[in-house]
């Protein structure tokens, strides 16, 4: 079974990046920070990387940031390397069904959900967070 990624993995891409060395909105005195965003605003943000076989493979930074650097045992580090299923791989709900509208997900989690009703949108994410706890033997954390 499968593990749609929400926005909230879009979120963390951007949250856990930083602008590149000097380019950073506003910072660059000879231009208007206003002509800046929108020259930045018509480029695209990054491309996908469909061989990626984790988030932090298939999904790279904006362009003109670069990945924040993690501590190994973050919980971070744990989402940036999670598993994904190969590009093109359907969505299916709990009981097998293929999502119809598959168009809609950049990435695939690889991780079984169960035959049964129970993973919503913070669901999915109560989960990786127990599951990294586990993983690292904090018990009294989940």
């Amino acid at each position: 079974m499968l593990l749609k990624i929400h926005s909230i993995f879009l979120a963390f891409v951007f949250f856990t990046c930083k602008p590149a060395e000097n380019n950073v909105i506003g910072q660059n005195t000879n231009i208007d920070p206003t002509e800046e965003l929108k020259s930045i605003q018509d480029k695209p943000l990054s491309v996908i990387q469909t061989l990626g076989v984790t988030i932090g493979e298939r999904i790279p930074p904006p362009i003109g940031y670069k990945r924040n650097k993690l501590e190994e045992s973050s919980f971070e580090n744990h989402l940036r390397n999670l598993k994904l299923k190969p590009e093109g791989s359907e969505v299916l709900y709990y009981n097998g069904a293929t999502k119809h509208n598959n168009d809609v997900y950049v990435a695939v989690i690889d991780l079984p959900i169960g035959n049964k009703d129970l993973h919503q949108c913070a669901d999915a994410v109560m989960r990786l967070r127990a599951e990294y706890f586990w993983n690292n033997g904090e018990y009294d954390k989940i």
